[in-house]
């Protein structure tokens, strides 16, 4: 109630910390007492009004003496034991070399066996307690092979530029009304403060302030990340560990040897690629175009696994910027990290001792058809003899139709076996031919 009104006081420290309910005729006694030699006269007898039901009745708390012995390092006997906790005005039941103990009214204190231990250890006096160093003995972690260690997706990002962030999951419900997340925001009963009044339900909220005070300090160049719980409130509390990043500024710091660009979309895109590749040559995430409130509608895509979604990625919203006073162009990204650790069991495979062939084809595409779908397609008409597949080139404008774009793709192929012939390529590269022109309607470049 204290906290709730926001009004301690000295009454409130004393009786938080617990009051006996069975001391008032004690303590009238004793007042009694005082006041009969101080100033004499007759006390009439004690009038007592209870509710019975309303006050609380001490749990036996069970004792083990070899549990005492265990703890405390040292060998006592049970008649010593039981001496103390008599002395304590503990009433005891025994069983061999066990006791099960009633604590006073006054002792709300005890209530597990650990509590009672550490009153016989007070009483048989510390300074009798055998001193020992710790063994320094550690056990070590079993590392499961089926999921990427976190500290190799820290230094992953770390290598990448980023600096690792830790924020509040308390945040100002109005942040995520900005962000369009307020939906399963969980409100707290005693918040530290007003801007710190619900669980966060997506890390980005915190990341993007950090990277604001960045910025109003001068720093052009921010790029920064953090794992963590989110929490979504519905019929049952739901927490879910997250890996997200916020950047802004040049896409490399700034140096002689490399001209000035600006970060872009397929930047931040590249550096969640990388830390999916920790899990080897897997199943590889997958990007589709998808408008979130908190993201720039055509600058960002949903990130799916296995055909679920587990996270986002692209550039904040402008309004969502401006709300902010941040005036330059942010990316993001949030994956599920459970989802981003899985990874297969890593297993071997046969090295081809054949030389590999090369075969380029350039392609005209409608604008609206993406690489992954081109390499999906010929991945699975290719099968097998497919073991790379380049995109060395994209080009739109001049000399292509309008509504189409150029793409430039190198097929390496290969067998375990024996040496590709001509005889063999030729009609596989025709059937990739032809399955791109039926599928994806595209055009053979001369």
């Amino acid at each position: 109630k204290a906290r709730e009104l926001g009004l301690h006081t000295d009454a409130s420290h004393r009786f938080e910390r617990g009051v006996d309910p069975r001391g008032q005729v004690a303590a009238i006694e004793r007042m009694t007492a005082l006041l009969l030699d101080i100033t004499g006269g007759q006390a009439g007898p004690a009038s007592v009004v209870e509710a019975a039901g309303e006050i609380p009745e001490p749990t036996p708390v069970n004792l083990r003496l070899s549990r005492i012995n265990r703890v405390l390092g040292c060998e006592l006997n049970a008649e010593h034991v039981t001496s103390i906790l008599f002395d304590l005005g503990m009433t005891l039941e025994t069983d061999g070399e066990a006791w099960k103990v009633t604590a006073p009214s006054n002792r709300f204190d005890i209530e597990i066996e650990e509590d009672l231990i550490e009153e016989v250890a007070r009483i048989h006096g510390y300074d009798k307690l055998p001193a020992s160093l710790p063994g320094g003995e550690l056990s070590l972690a079993l590392i499961s092979e089926h999921e990427v260690a976190l500290t190799q997706v820290r230094e992953a990002l770390c290598a990448a530029g980023y600096q690792e962030a830790i924020n509040y999951s308390f945040v100002d419900r109005k942040l995520l009304n900005t962000f369009g997340m307020e939906e399963g925001a969980l409100p707290l009963a005693n918040p530290i403060s007003s801007d710190m009044d619900v669980m966060r339900t997506s890390l980005l909220p915190g990341l993007v302030s950090s990277l604001a005070r960045n910025l109003r300090r001068q720093h052009e160049r921010v790029r920064l990340f953090e794992t963590g719980v989110a929490f979504v409130a519905g019929e049952q509390l739901q927490e879910f560990q997250h890996l997200a990043g916020v950047c802004c500024g040049n896409a490399a710091p700034e140096q002689w040897g490399i001209p000035k660009r600006a970060l872009d979309f397929y930047d931040i895109k590249h550096d969640i690629e990388s830390v999916a590749a920790l899990r080897g040559a897997g199943e590889k995430l997958e990007f589709v175009a998808a408008q979130m409130p908190w993201l720039h509608p055509g600058q960002s895509a949903q990130i799916l696994e296995h055909g679920q979604a587990v996270g986002w990625v692209g550039a904040i919203h402008p309004a969502v910027l401006a709300a902010l006073d941040i005036k330059v162009s942010v990316y993001a990204f949030e994956v599920d990290l459970t989802a981003l650790l899985k990874r297969e069991l890593p297993s071997t495979k046969n090295i081809s001792r054949f030389p590999s062939v090369r075969r380029d084809l350039a392609i005209l595409l409608p604008v609206a058809v993406n690489f992954q779908q081109v390499e999906a397609c010929v991945k699975e008409i290719a099968g097998e003899f497919l073991v790379d597949l380049l995109l060395f080139d994209v080009f739109a404008g001049k000399n292509v139709e309008t509504g189409y774009k150029s793409l430039a793709i190198g097929l390496i192929l290969q067998d375990v076996s024996c040496t590709l012939t001509d005889e063999v390529v030729d009609p596989l590269i025709l059937r990739v031919i032809v399955g791109l022109e039926t599928r994806l309607n595209a055009q053979l470049r001369g």
